[in-house]
């Protein structure tokens, strides 16, 4: 569990950097306006992050290691 938490805290270390770079004009697919194409991209990385996020909510046994409440 431990691995899996280094990991995600990567992830969402990664994730930071991708909004910080592309917040001001995001890539967005070709056959989307303008709007509707940040708000999907946006979401996505949203998605990137929570559905391991629902796991580990779910597996209470992750939550207990010391390194779990400062990466969550």
């Amino acid at each position: 569990y431990a691995k899996i938490l280094q990991q995600y805290s990567k992830d969402v270390d990664l994730v930071a950097k991708i909004y910080q770079k592309y917040s001001s004009e995001p890539p967005i697919q070709r056959d989307l306006p303008p709007v509707a194409g940040r708000i999907i991209w946006a979401r996505q990385l949203y998605k990137r992050l929570q559905e391991p996020m629902n796991i580990f909510v779910a597996n209470k046994t992750i939550l207990q290691y010391p390194d779990a409440k400062k990466i969550i």
